[in-house]
């Protein structure tokens, strides 16, 4: 058993308990506050800016491997994300500006600043 293999076995309680969260089940069943979605998804925005920061700030890192397998990350995340987040903006009526002028939230502020924290240590 890999070493992923044995996180994911011990847990998949924790991981199960998600689901019957209030927040997914609303975003599941599409009961959940459009305000609440909303605001969901401009933190999202916001935060995907640093976690992108991130993998650029580890493509600094020597070996041509994980410049590339970084490179590839910040990629998807620009790629694929950037494009699923503008389309669910389109339906929940949030602009760009808007987005841009929400301030980060303290708890994804703290998270985000500690990745950038680490990455740097690493880097």
């Amino acid at each position: 058993m890999t070493m992923t293999e044995r996180l994911l076995e011990a847990t998949k309680e924790i991981w199960a308990g998600y689901n019957e969260k209030p927040f997914v089940k609303g975003i599941a069943d599409g009961s959940l506050d459009h305000d609440k979605f909303k605001y969901y998804m401009i933190q999202d925005y916001l935060y995907l800016i640093d976690y992108t920061k991130v993998f650029s700030i580890g493509r600094q890192i020597n070996g041509s491997r994980i410049y590339a397998l970084f490179a590839g990350y910040t990629h998807s995340i620009l790629d694929g994300r950037w494009i699923f987040t503008v389309l669910t903006w389109k339906r929940l009526g949030i602009t760009r500006e808007e987005a841009e002028q929400t301030p980060v939230a303290l708890d994804n502020l703290s998270y985000t600043s500690y990745m950038l924290r680490i990455a740097y240590e690493g880097a």
